[in-house]
C-alpha cells in the first residue's frame, strides 16, 4: 500500500511493481490508506479537541498527496464527467465519500482552534478551513449522484453522518454569508447543496432513526433560513464550486439576538459538538447521541475503520448543558481496537504506476 511504520527502517524494504492489479485491488489499497490516514487523526486529537495547526497542516498534506497519486481514472473528476459501470463507480463513489469526511472532520477540528483576534489565525488553519468546505460541498454533489444512481444505502452510516456532516458545515458557511453580506447567488448555491443532504437523510431515515434524527435537526435550520429571506433554490448543483482565498467570514462569532446570529452559534457548535449539544433555536438541544452497540454498520464500514470514528464521535462530541460530555458504550466492533493500535508512520512516494507492494531483502 505504500505505508511504513515509523518504527521500521526504510533499508529494510523494498518497493517492488506489479504489472497486473485489478482495478478493484487499487481502489481498495487507497481506501485503506484514508483508514489508516483517518485512524491517525483521531488517535492526535487532544482531550479538549483542538489540534494545533501543524499537525492539521501534516495530515491535510497527506491526504492531498493520495488524491495527486489517484490513476486517472479514479479521479473525482473522472467519476463526475464519466459513467464507468457499476459496481466499480459505486465503490469510487463510496472512495471519495470516504476521502472527503476525512477532509471534514479536519475542518471540524481546524474550527476549534481559538482564532480570536483574526491576527492570531494561521496559513495553515485557514488552508484547512477553506479546503474542508470545498470538500463538504463535493461531498454532497457526490451524494447528489449516488441518489441519482440509486447507490445510496440506507443503513450506510457512511452516507448518513457524511450527509449531516456536510449538510451542517454548509449551511453555517451560508449563514455567515448572509450575516457578513455576502451575494445571495453564493449562499442560495450553499443551500441548494444543504438541501441535497437533508434529501439523503430523509431518505435513509425511512428505516434508521437516527438518520431521522439527524434530518430533523438540519431541515431546522434549513426552513429558518427559508421563512427569514424567502429564497429559491438553485437548479444547478455545480453553482459556486469554490470558495475564494479569504475565508475570514467563517470565522465571525455574532452576539445578536437574531435568528440567524442564533443559528450562526448554534451550528458552529453543532460542527464541534454533533450530539446532545445545547442549541438556541431547538430548546431540546441537538440530537442525542445514539447507542453506539445499536447503530447499523455494515461489515463494509468496518473494513474501512468506520466504527472507530463513530466510537470517538459518540465519546468525544457530545455536550451537555452543563458542559459534561455524555456517557456512551463501546463499539463491539474491533476493527476500531486493530486501527488505533497501527503504529504511527507514513505513506511514501510510489512512482508513476498505481500498485505496489513491499517486500523484506530476503525475497529479493
Amino acid at each position: 500500500m505504500g505505508y511504513v511504520s515509523e518504527r521500521a527502517a526504510p533499508s529494510l524494504l523494498l518497493l517492488e511493481e506489479i504489472e497486473d492489479a485489478e482495478d478493484e485491488d487499487i481502489i481498495q489499497r487507497e481506501l485503506v490508506k484514508v483508514t489508516i490516514i483517518k485512524s491517525r487523526i483521531i488517535r492526535a486529537i487532544p482531550k479538549d479537541g483542538a489540534m494545533s495547526d501543524f499537525v492539521i497542516d501534516s495530515f491535510r498534506q497527506e491526504l492531498n498527496a493520495i488524491t495527486k497519486g489517484l490513476a486517472d481514472w479514479m479521479t473525482l473528476g473522472a467519476l463526475l464527467t464519466s459513467k464507468k459501470p457499476t459496481p466499480l463507480r459505486r465503490i469510487i463513489m463510496y472512495f471519495h465519500l470516504f476521502f472527503l469526511s476525512a477532509m471534514m472532520l479536519l475542518y471540524r477540528r481546524a474550527m476549534v482552534v481559538p482564532t480570536n483576534p483574526p491576527a492570531t489565525r494561521t496559513a495553515n488553519i485557514t488552508i484547512a478551513v477553506r479546503e474542508g468546505l470545498i470538500a463538504a460541498k463535493l461531498a454532497a454533489k457526490i451524494l447528489a449522484l449516488m441518489r441519482k444512481e440509486g447507490t445510496v444505502v440506507q443503513l450506510c452510516w457512511l452516507c448518513i453522518y457524511s450527509s449531516y456532516t456536510a449538510g451542517i458545515i454548509v449551511i453555517q458557511a451560508a449563514v455567515q454569508k448572509i450575516l457578513n453580506g455576502h451575494p445571495d447567488v453564493t449562499w442560495i448555491a450553499d443551500l441548494t447543496l444543504v438541501n441535497v443532504s437533508v434529501d439523503v437523510l430523509e431518505y435513509c431515515a425511512e428505516i434508521d432513526p437516527v438518520a431521522a434524527q439527524l434530518s430533523s435537526t438540519l431541515s431546522t435550520y434549513l426552513k429558518a433560513l427559508q421563512r427569514i429571506k424567502d429564497f429559491k433554490l438553485s437548479t444547478n448543483l455545480w453553482d459556486n464550486i469554490d470558495e475564494g482565498e479569504n475565508v475570514d467570514y467563517l470565522f465571525t462569532v455574532s452576539e445578536g439576538t437574531s435568528t440567524l446570529e442564533m443559528a450562526a452559534r448554534d451550528l458552529r457548535r453543532l460542527i464541534q459538538y454533533p450530539f446532545g449539544t445545547v442549541l438556541e433555536l431547538i430548546p431540546e438541544g441537538g440530537p442525542p447521541a445514539p447507542d453506539s452497540q445499536a447503530t447499523l454498520i455494515s461489515w463494509m464500514e468496518a473494513a474501512v475503520g468506520a466504527p472507530q470514528e463513530w466510537t470517538w464521535e459518540l465519546q468525544n462530541c457530545s455536550q451537555q448543558e452543563d458542559g459534561i460530555k455524555t456517557k456512551t458504550m463501546k463499539s463491539a466492533c474491533q476493527m476500531g481496537d486493530v486501527m488505533a493500535n497501527i503504529s504511527p508512520g507514513n505513506f511514501l512516494p510510489m512512482g508513476e504506476r498505481p500498485w505496489s507492494t513491499w517486500t523484506t531483502p530476503n525475497y529479493m
